[in-house]
């Protein structure tokens, strides 16, 4: 358990991570075989449908395109998190980084929802949210605040 008085360690960082992979293969994977069930069951309609002058096959095609690009933000989040560094310490607050704050421990790395780590809450999130903004380039023992809330930057890893 990551408490005030324990240290974070790259070895945490890689579970952590590991974690988060196998979490969005298992989105990935799921979303895929929705999207596979979906063109059969298209291509299944598109044959009994052959004479409607508005065919449910377009309507189904449509509703898979918009699968596929969440399709391809979990690919692309994958391949972000496979890339991230889990062999040395950071310095400061960037992409890759796991930050111990007063407040527990963020992950900076896709937007994923809260969960325990070890019974350690950890948030997992992007480079495009609101705290990573406040954060980035800061160095352990930095503050800042955030919703009226005042973080202190414990550890970065």
């Amino acid at each position: 358990m990551v408490n005030s008085k324990s240290k974070i360690s790259v070895d945490t960082k890689k579970s952590i991570i590991e974690e988060l992979i196998s979490q969005k293969q298992k989105q990935f994977d799921e979303f895929q075989a929705a999207q596979d069930e979906k063109l059969k069951s298209s291509n299944k309609q598109n044959t009994e449908n052959e004479n409607l002058v508005e065919n449910p096959r377009e309507q189904m095609m449509d509703e898979i395109d918009m699968r596929a690009g969440t399709l391809d933000q979990i690919r692309e989040e994958l391949v972000r998190l496979k890339n991230i560094p889990t062999t040395q310490e950071q310095d400061t607050v960037s992409a890759g980084a796991l930050v111990k704050t007063n407040h527990g421990l963020i992950m900076v790395a896709v937007a994923h929802t809260q969960r325990l780590h070890d019974e350690s809450e950890v948030i997992s999130v992007s480079t495009e949210s609101p705290i990573f903004m406040k954060m980035e380039g800061m160095e352990k023992g930095a503050e800042f605040e955030l919703n009226e809330r005042k973080y202190v930057i414990e550890e970065i890893v």
